[in-house]
């Protein structure tokens, strides 16, 4: 006996306030993009060039002994004469201080899914291949089912024991539960007995 697939609207509507207002929509949930890594790249960099500092910083007291390293560095930079490799090297650099403005600037991509609804809901893809993958193994003659989603498609992979028929009512019922997103992705059902994509 097959037991009826959770749907969006009910999971929305048992969520929701019955005697409150509506909230104000909330804002699609993102990732957290390439940012922190670089970030934390350049808090390195930054560490070591302090280290460097107050290591200087005791040579120059007498505390410690040795030649200083930042001198060391001035010193050869200031050495060089004009070469060939510089303008590549020059070049190199440029390229990567534009792509560390276009990686802080880029939009970072977005987790969830959104929802028709007056107080802002969205799914993770996570939650929308459970969902996909419950309905579809509620379909009489599916013996299991599993999916795997993005923003814009859904691929559900059956074993069943009918002919097309039962990949046709499995694409219907997982559009089905898919109704209540603001934009439905496309479903493609693989496995035996079905095929095809709409």
């Amino acid at each position: 006996m097959s037991h009826a697939a959770p749907t969006i609207e009910a999971a929305v509507s048992s969520a929701a306030p019955k005697s409150r207002a509506p909230m104000a929509a909330a804002k699609p949930p993102v990732g957290v993009g390439p940012v922190p890594f670089v970030g934390a790249v350049l808090a390195l960099v930054l560490v070591a060039v302090g280290v460097a500092g107050i290591r200087d910083a005791l040579v120059a007291i007498g505390a410690v002994e040795g030649e200083p390293w930042i001198d060391s560095v001035v010193d050869t930079v200031d050495g060089w004469q004009p070469q060939f490799w510089l303008v590549p090297a020059g070049i190199a650099l440029v390229l990567l201080g534009v792509w560390l403005i276009l990686v802080a600037l880029r939009p970072r991509s977005r987790t969830g899914v959104a929802v028709r609804a007056a107080t802002g809901v969205f799914l993770r893809t996570g939650d929308v291949e459970r969902l996909v993958a419950r309905a579809a193994s509620d379909v009489d003659g599916v013996l299991s089912a599993r999916s795997s989603a993005s923003h814009r498609k859904v691929e559900v992979q059956v074993a069943v024991t009918g002919g097309s028929a039962t990949g046709d009512r499995v694409r219907a019922a997982v559009q089905d539960v898919l109704q209540p997103l603001e934009n439905a992705p496309t479903v493609q059902v693989t496995g035996a007995g079905s095929g095809g994509r709409s």
